[in-house]
């Protein structure tokens, strides 16, 4: 099916395209004369440039004849060939400077004449030189002085003043050619801006003109498609426009028809889903309430955080029970914004960092741990700490059971063993002390019946 609508717009709407083709025609003759007058500012401005060259090679290609003449070093013969190649090669460059220019006339048949003339002075200039770097001795030499005068008051002066000549004449060229290029610029801004101009005023009316055309039917169309969102699928938009507005005004209504359909359907299946969400979540609400009891019922404290790295105990913990609060003295909130390393005694780092590698290596670890309480007491505990998967992410939980009395019953028996120790090397000294008693004892009486049995004798 065509589209009927966009047809009728675009015969409509192809009336913008007259003041368009028409800036397009004034534009591209206006660039022309961009371009051209943009070529004549760059051609003049080479020009200058050349002219202020050639001014230059020719002030340094007649100073070396002069300092000949005053100091008789012949080496600035060498240095006017020099220069004198330079300025050979800026007068061939002048020879072609007119070459690219589309417009002539008397300011071009001067300058031709300048060229000409200053060609002149300069192979003047040239020869004088020539002459006076054959003189052998200059210093001093009438000869020498009058070539020089005649070299610079005559050729030299009437080169200069050539180029001052010339030189002028391009600043007249240059400020006619930069006025055209910006008259032609402003033309192009009054081209641009009319054209534009012109352009967004008949596209407006068009648009006006035809918005009213398709406004009411589209704002029915609104009207019917707020109804349907707000619920009332029986509403109906009727349009008879016999193009994609009635169209799409039919498809709306059997869409309409489709979402009524459609609503009541998912009505069933968000009462059955929110029965099952809520006895889902009935149940999970009875599994936290198990975990609780089972979390806080228990007289060891547990506490919960994230696996630690090998040398990093800086981690808070993430849940506690009543009995670690209880034991250390801390609210539930105080508790949640510390981390091990504030509640174990100081002097257990090499235990610390054990339990850590062990964690982190075997996913478990036992170890023995100084608990300090909020009012500074010291409970000794026993640490279980395993590593398990909580939400997709790894989450160890640490049992700490408090081992005082153990540890009061293991000194106890300690002190107990360590004094039947002693009672024994006590009672190990006194028998070897009555042995060595006896042994006297029978030595004596040893001693004795020998000397009875003498005495009878």
């Amino acid at each position: 099916m065509g589209s009927r609508i966009r047809t009728r717009l675009l015969k409509k709407m192809s009336l913008a395209l007259i003041p368009l083709a028409a800036l397009a025609v004034l534009s591209l003759y206006n660039q022309r004369s961009i371009y051209n007058a943009t070529v004549r500012v760059n051609a003049v401005s080479r020009e200058s440039a050349l002219v202020s060259d050639l001014q230059q090679a020719l002030d340094r290609a007649i100073m070396p004849s002069n300092d000949y003449i005053i100091t008789g070093k012949g080496g600035y013969a060498v240095e006017f060939r020099k220069y004198s190649e330079e300025m050979e090669r800026l007068l061939k460059e002048a020879d072609s400077i007119h070459d690219g220019f589309e417009i002539a006339g008397e300011t071009v048949a001067e300058e031709k004449r300048i060229l000409k003339e200053l060609k002149e002075s300069w192979g003047s200039v040239r020869d004088i030189s020539a002459r006076i770097f054959s003189i052998q001795k200059p210093v001093g030499n009438r000869g020498a002085a009058e070539l020089m005068e005649e070299m610079d008051y005559k050729w030299g002066s009437n080169a200069i003043a050539l180029l001052d000549r010339w030189r002028g004449i391009d600043e007249r060229e240059y400020a006619e050619a930069f006025r055209n290029a910006e008259a032609a610029w402003r033309n192009a801004w009054f081209i641009t801006g009319g054209g534009v101009a012109a352009t967004a005023l008949l596209t407006m009316f068009l648009a006006y003109y035809y918005s009213g055309v398709f406004v009411t039917p589209i704002e029915r169309l609104r009207e019917h498609s707020l109804k349907i969102a707000s619920g009332d699928f029986a509403s109906k938009a009727g349009l008879r426009t016999n193009d994609e507005l009635e169209d799409l005004s039919e498809a709306m209504d059997r869409m309409s028809s489709e979402l009524s359909a459609l609503y009541r359907d998912l009505e069933r299946k968000v009462e059955e889903r929110t029965r099952e969400l809520n006895h889902a979540y009935s149940e999970m609400k009875d599994k936290e309430e198990r975990y609780r009891t089972l979390f806080n019922g228990t007289n060891d404290a547990i506490f919960l955080h994230p696996v630690p790295g090998k040398d990093d105990l800086s981690f808070r913990f993430i849940d506690v029970n009543d009995a670690a609060c209880r034991r250390l003295g801390y609210s539930r909130k105080e508790l949640l914004g510390l981390s091990p390393l504030l509640i174990d005694a100081p002097g257990h780092e090499a235990a610390q960092k054990a339990a850590a590698k062990g964690i982190v290596e075997e996913g478990h670890a036992v170890f023995e741990m100084v608990h300090v309480a909020k009012d500074g007491r010291e409970i000794p505990v026993e640490i279980s700490t395993r590593v398990f998967e909580l939400k997709g992410a790894p989450m160890a939980l640490s049992i700490a059971r408090d081992v005082t009395e153990r540890k009061r019953s293991e000194d106890l028996l300690k002190e107990r063993i360590e004094e039947l120790e002693m009672f024994r090397k006590l009672t190990l000294k006194r028998e070897l002390r009555l042995r060595e008693l006896k042994d006297r004892i029978e030595a004596l009486e040893r001693d004795l019946k020998g000397k009875g049995l003498n005495g009878s004798a």
